[in-house]
């Protein structure tokens, strides 16, 4: 990896040479997290059934049944 992103071959990464080599790899992540955090706002609005932008204690119950999770009452 050092040698791949040492592209003036100076045996050191110079800060052009980092960000070069690190951009892709976070652009990839970002993208990774974007698409996590879109899935829940999806999951959160499906679940929270009278739009009220909260989750009762009753649809948090439901959602996590959907999600084959079980909770006592308590």
């Amino acid at each position: 990896m050092m040698k791949e992103a040492d592209t003036n071959n100076s045996a050191s990464i110079d800060r052009q040479e980092f960000m070069n080599m690190m951009l892709p790899k976070l652009k990839l992540e970002i993208m990774q997290y974007e698409r996590n955090f879109d899935d829940l706002r999806r999951l959160f609005k499906e679940f929270d059934t009278d739009q009220s932008n909260y989750l009762s204690k009753d649809e948090l119950k439901l959602s996590l049944e959907k999600l084959n999770i079980t909770l006592t009452d308590v």
